[in-house]
């Protein structure tokens, strides 16, 4: 049930509100009942959610993620806006029935990564401090404990849990990446992804000759005829390569058509948690301090969500090509660029 293939996270829309209330209230029953809450000692107990009050913490910047297994709404979390480098982790549930299959854990990863992909250092979560159970399991994830409050109108103690995010590091690959890009290029093939295939086993079978030759592209240095200089970023959690971007400074005839200025790709297990967006507003600022004005990007038509990040950061479709390497449809997006920052 905890494989990836029959389970997704994604964002919720106002018309989800239904169903958010409908997973709150079966999955907080069980805790309204053993510590004695009812809709006349608490009327605001998730127990009691309505669909109108989850369009209201919409309203006021609460963000909902719903966990689908098969297509079936079975769990969520919310995450309110980020203020002072933190945002608050809120409305985690599971159905009774979907619970102990690793499902809850993926909510809060899921939360802790689409942090972590803000740039922000810590995530809070409030609970009821009687709850001793729920208390441990988030320490098991990393959550201290940070203390105990009481507000008015709320009939038992909040207690209140921090776990400091994971630092980011956008850094051009280099000599001593080796085990961490082989890692990263196994884990496509693993998912039967054969995209850039032929690249990650070069770099594992021979990675000075591999290495050498992409600082050689970095420099301008030693390029084959018609190929133009690129960049190479990796995206870095610790040891561990989530996403690689390419950056070219300048375009020939080919690239003009599809490839653009910049690409990019995450490895499979940490999409849609916000990374390519992260990567590609990264490699606009690179552009910019090289002088850019403007980049183009390309991705194929049936890739929307590669067009949801290319448009979020501020892509303007110019028109549609068929590829020359797939022949398939390919969206061409430009992205002006400001003077970069002094």
């Amino acid at each position: 049930m905890t494989d990836e293939a029959r389970w997704r996270i994604r964002e919720a829309k106002a018309d989800d509100a239904l169903a958010l209330a409908q997973i709150l209230r079966r999955s907080f029953q069980d805790v309204a009942r053993e510590f004695g809450l009812s809709p006349e000692t608490f009327r605001w107990h998730p127990s009691n959610y309505q669909d109108q009050w989850i369009r209201d913490d919409m309203a006021h910047g609460i963000t909902f993620f719903i966990l689908e297994v098969t297509g079936l709404p079975v769990g969520c979390v919310g995450m309110t806006t980020p203020r002072e480098g933190a945002c608050e982790m809120k409305h985690l549930a599971v159905l009774p029935e979907y619970r102990h299959k690793g499902l809850g854990k993926a909510l809060v990863d899921y939360a802790i990564a689409r942090a972590t992909s803000l740039g922000l250092s810590r995530l809070d979560l409030d609970l009821m401090a009687a709850n001793a159970r729920l208390r441990r399991w988030y320490e098991g994830m990393g959550f201290a404990y940070t203390g105990t409050r009481t507000v008015e109108g709320i009939p038992f103690a909040i207690g209140s849990m921090a776990l400091k995010l994971p630092e980011l590091l956008f850094a051009e690959l280099a000599e001593d990446m080796r085990e961490a890009f082989v890692d990263y290029g196994r884990e496509f093939r693993k998912a039967g992804e054969p995209f850039r295939r032929e690249d990650m086993l070069r770099a594992e079978a021979d990675w000075p000759a591999y290495i050498r030759g992409r600082l050689d592209f970095a420099a301008g240095r030693n390029l084959p005829e018609g190929c133009v200089p690129q960049l190479d970023y990796c995206l870095m959690r610790g040891s561990q390569i989530l996403g690689t971007c390419r950056l070219r400074p300048r375009l020939n005839e080919a690239l003009n058509v599809t490839g653009g200025h910049i690409g990019y790709d995450v490895r499979p297990s940490e999409r849609g948690k916000g990374y390519a967006t992260l990567m590609l507003r990264l490699a606009l600022d690179k552009a910019r301090k090289l002088g850019l004005t403007r980049v183009l990007l390309t991705c194929d038509e049936d890739n929307p969500a590669s067009a949801r990040v290319i448009r979020k950061c501020g892509g303007v479709l110019e028109n549609e090509v068929i590829s020359p390497r797939t022949g398939k449809p390919s969206q061409r997006y430009w992205i002006e660029l400001s003077p970069p920052q002094l």
